[in-house]
């Protein structure tokens, strides 16, 4: 009973690992139909040990489905999914065909394309350890009655799966669910070379060829193993710090995006603050920009896409950011023209464009864009009272003002409304929620997030936010209004405002879609 406590729990939590581990649980339904039909009498015998290791597995993972859940937006690559398993509705075989022949050579013949998390094409295995990938296999196939050689097979089949339903298979890291069983394959051949030899130094044969055994087949395989594994090590290490770091994209991952940013920031005359803008926040990414600074008179803020954070300084602001995964251009545009950087970075990838791009902000130009925010009209829920900015949210941020950006904006497209912030105190883990609501309060169309990485944001510091709301096709002729306050992501809880607000939510102006 102990292994069905302690499996079931792990088992749990390998959902919250990574995307891949939400697979496990159908590695575990089909190893345990496999059981039912090969090994029928062992599976009875140790039935209440497995039903405790399903009931645990889904009472551990369960809360995490129920997040997604109440929470699409956390899970951008089931969506992708959803759109492959809709062409094989549709009867689409063609693609899902070439899905499949492609992701098979992903072993030995042509592997993942992205070259920022590999190198580009290279195959899984790329020297003989790729033929002892198939030879276990095959022993696996041979001994498909034995459960751990079965296991092997089905831990690989389910984990390819997410790389099939990828948008451009094959997919190294939508696969590596199945690393465990990958090695377990490779070394199956040896293990099985090993034991074939211990056997035959035990058999009943001569002295002689006894002696030969030990003192040549035996050290001989010993040093082809380790010649192997040191040939791996090798090639891996080659691979990972001169073929892989020298690809054009990781380069700028590693060296352009930071290590640029951070000599135009040391070699500039001013100590204008910088807004590091990422695609992804990640710390070493912070760290790869801050450890080459040397200057102490300049401060440095994070964003992902769609937030700008500008210090309290009379210089105004200077962003930078990638070309793989830029702000979003609405927000581009309202503080600056994406055609006339003050910096481009002399690194270009293949397609020849240029990776890194910094931009001058003004402080005339937030200024302006603040007093146009703060013309927006503010209401209180239901009684439509005036409110007068700015306006607390509990003791962390004051909301100033906000602005549409495109209030012209058909249906099927999405409105564009920024909303600005000034931070009281260093914040936990928000969202800012903005609502598009019809007549009745309900929301037809929302966005929830706080773009900015606020480990480093400091009393003071303005925030911008951009809410990109996408509106249904068939929304409706009616009137619809906006709405907007924060909330804590832990608890779910909307911080109080300073004014006495229903729902603690602001009303801002209506809009009408345009027909």
């Amino acid at each position: 009973m102990k292994a069905g406590v302690i499996g079931g729990i792990l088992a749990g939590l390998t959902a919250y690992t990574y995307t891949a581990g939400r697979g496990f649980p159908v590695v575990v339904i089909l190893f345990l139909a496999y059981a039912a039909l090969a090994h029928r009498e062992r599976l009875l015998k140790r039935w209440r040990v497995f039903l405790v290791y399903l009931i645990l597995t889904a009472a551990v993972s369960a809360w995490l489905y129920i997040y997604l859940r109440l929470h699409p937006g956390y899970d951008v690559r089931i969506g992708t999914a959803q759109e492959a398993l809709g062409m094989l509705a549709r009867g689409d075989y063609g693609g899902f065909l070439g899905a499949v022949r492609d992701t098979l050579a992903m072993f030995t013949v042509r592997g993942d394309l992205l070259g920022i998390e590999n190198i580009a094409g290279r195959p899984v295995f790329s020297g003989p350890e790729g033929w002892l990938f198939y030879l276990g296999v095959l022993m696996c196939l041979w001994h498909l009655r034995k459960p751990e050689y079965a296991l092997q097979l089905i831990v690989i089949a389910i984990m390819l799966v997410p790389s099939l339903l990828t948008e451009h298979p094959p997919s190294w890291g939508r696969s590596i669910g199945m690393l465990p069983a990958l090695l377990v394959m490779t070394v199956l051949p040896v293990e099985w070379a090993w034991s074939e030899l211990e056997r035959v130094t035990h058999m009943p044969v001569s002295a002689s060829v006894r002696a030969w055994l030990g003192r040549v087949a035996l050290p001989l395989y010993t040093v082809l193993v380790v010649a192997l594994g040191v040939s791996v090590y090798v090639r891996t290490a080659y691979d990972m710090l001169q073929v892989w770091m020298n690809h054009p994209g990781v380069y700028w991952m590693t060296y352009a995006f930071y290590s640029e940013t951070a000599d135009f920031i040391n070699r500039s005359p001013d100590s204008t603050p910088l807004d590091f803008n990422m695609d992804v926040a990640v710390q070493w990414r912070m760290t790869n920009l801050k450890r080459p600074v040397n200057r102490r008179d300049v401060e440095l803020r994070w964003t992902v896409n769609n937030a700008f954070v500008f210090p309290d300084n009379p210089h105004g602001l200077r962003v930078a950011f990638q070309m793989l995964a830029p702000p979003a251009l609405a927000l581009q545009q309202a503080f600056f023209d994406p055609k006339t950087p003050i910096y481009i970075g002399p690194r270009a990838d293949p397609t020849g464009q240029h990776l890194l791009r910094i931009y001058d902000i003004p402080r005339a130009r937030l200024d302006e864009q603040l007093a146009y925010a703060q013309q927006g009209a503010v209401f209180l829920p239901r009684t439509n009272m005036p409110v007068t900015l700015p306006v607390k949210a509990g003791d962390l941020l004051e909301f100033l003002g906000y602005r549409v950006l495109n209030p012209d904006v058909l249906p099927g497209d999405k409105l564009m409304v920024l909303t600005y912030w000034r931070m009281l105190q260093r914040p936990p883990d928000i969202s800012i929620f903005l609502h598009l609501i019809d007549e009745t309060g309900t929301p037809v169309s929302q966005y929830d997030g706080f773009d900015v990485v606020t480990d480093y944001v400091m009393p003071g510091d303005m925030v911008v936010q951009l809410h990109a709301l996408e509106l249904p096709r068939d929304l409706s002729n009616a009137t619809y209004r906006l709405q907007v306050g924060v909330y804590l992501n832990d608890t779910l809880e909307r911080l109080p405002l300073s004014v006495d607000a229903p729902d603690r939510v602001l009303w801002l102006q209506t809009w009408q879609p345009r027909q």
